[in-house]
């Protein structure tokens, strides 16, 4: 995605993150990076990361590097760092501060600083994002329920289906 030695941009590898002023770009290496315009000053990623998401409203952007086993996910934050190490098998968007996690094949939730908001034992197959605080959970028969964000069960895991 780059040409003349990384000093010229080619538009069709570049995506906006949401940011003002900052673009994903994809480097030589397959990998993705962010840049600031017009300085094309590199802020996080290159030769790192797989996929880049937007910058949220907390200025944290998502990350995901690829792995023979999968995928492992965290978030960077607007300096560049990982706020959110990239240790977990899946993510979701932040709610109030808090978002659903999946590490070691166990759910969870964590908060903005990677502080464990519930811990990762929660007893289901699947738990989806946070939604107005609540989370739709599957159980080991296929059956949703509904969590709280405390990840009390508010809603017992005996229908087919559960929309948020």
């Amino acid at each position: 995605c780059w040409k003349n030695n990384h000093r010229e941009l080619v538009p069709k590898c570049v995506e906006s993150v949401g940011h003002d002023g900052w673009l994903a770009l994809k480097d030589r290496h397959d990998k993705w990076g962010i840049i600031e315009l017009p300085s094309q000053k590199e802020i996080t990623g290159f030769q790192k990361y797989d996929s880049f998401w937007s910058f949220d409203e907390n200025g944290l952007c998502m990350v995901r590097l690829d792995q023979e086993s999968g995928y492992l996910y965290g978030y960077v934050n607007e300096q560049g760092a990982e706020q959110i190490p990239v240790i977990y098998d899946h993510l979701y968007s932040f709610e109030n501060g808090i978002t659903i996690a999946k590490k070691d094949g166990r759910y969870g939730a964590i908060d903005l600083n990677n502080n464990i908001v519930i811990p990762f034992n929660l007893p289901y197959e699947d738990v989806r994002g946070f939604r107005y605080g609540r989370s739709s959970v599957r159980d080991a028969n296929g059956k949703w329920g509904v969590i709280d964000i405390q990840g009390n069960l508010i809603v017992s895991c005996e229908n087919n289906n559960i929309v948020l």
